[in-house]
């Protein structure tokens, strides 16, 4: 036997020809194509999907920022022993560096929309889908975060809950689990 100076996949045809491609064999090539279609962007369907909730989350947000802002009670829930969206939204964690979260929440998901109607426009492939993508999963796992503090703040700390707080933190957990059941970490 003797040694060659061959690289390993030298005696392989490379796609097209050009030892610069750092011997990129047909065999590598349809790997990475499996792997590119497995790691392939969510449809517009699954975007269209995601946008009921999104939709339902940023008029709620809205109408809580709004009593938030204005100090108004929130339409049927105040002053219940359990559901009492006025303490909720009154609370010291109602607010972040004096802005409320439901502000907050409503901008995010402003954004997560804005990004979710961009899927639907960019080519297949391009960097614009691409970013739409990784803003919808950012907003998408940041409010299934805070729904589950939220939540927990509500149950264990406040012990009052706020129907609104709870429908919107309920799209933001079914969110994702959208996300994270179509993309898993």
């Amino acid at each position: 036997m003797s040694m060659s100076s061959k690289k390993p996949g030298a005696n392989e045809s490379s796609l097209t020809g050009n030892p610069g491609l750092g011997g990129i064999t047909q065999p590598a090539l349809e790997k990475t194509g499996e792997i590119r279609q497995i790691l392939s962007l969510p449809g517009t369907g699954f975007a269209a999907l995601l946008l009921v909730p999104a939709l339902i989350a940023v008029v709620v947000a809205i109408y809580l920022s709004w009593a938030a802002l204005t100090s108004s009670e929130v339409a049927g829930c105040s002053g219940g022993t359990l559901f009492d969206c006025g303490h909720v939204l009154h609370s010291k964690y109602s607010k972040f560096l004096g802005i409320p979260v439901s502000l907050l929440a409503a901008a995010s998901y402003v954004v997560m929309i804005a990004a979710l109607m961009t899927t639907g426009f960019a080519k297949p492939d391009g960097w614009s889908r691409q970013a739409a993508w990784g803003i919808v999963a950012t907003c998408g796992l940041s409010a299934g975060m805070a729904a589950l503090w939220f939540m927990f703040v509500q149950v264990f700390l406040l012990q009052h809950l706020c129907k609104y707080c709870l429908a919107a933190h309920t799209c933001g957990l079914l969110i994702t689990a959208a996300i994270l059941w179509k993309r898993p970490l």
